[in-house]
């Protein structure tokens, strides 16, 4: 996914979650977004931390949980 539409997915999410009267979008296309972004923003190296323990993704990041992009996890470390 290019950045560009990565950027439009996000913003027209936080006009969904904000009430606007628009259709929801998937949150397997809202997944690939958040990392699309997040890649752009912490780089790729980043981006793949410790496997996910719900899921198995290497997509996680790390603060003081492991954040799942791909199935939106939060798990204490």
């Amino acid at each position: 996914m290019e950045l560009k539409e990565a950027i439009e997915i996000l913003e027209r999410h936080n006009k969904w979650r904000r009430g606007a009267e628009i259709p929801q979008d998937s949150p397997g296309e809202l997944g690939i977004a958040i990392d699309t972004v997040l890649e752009a923003v912490m780089g790729k190296d980043e981006m793949d931390g410790t496997a996910c323990p719900c899921c198995g993704s290497n997509k996680t990041y790390e603060t003081r949980a492991i954040h799942c992009s791909r199935c939106a996890v939060t798990t204490e470390i």
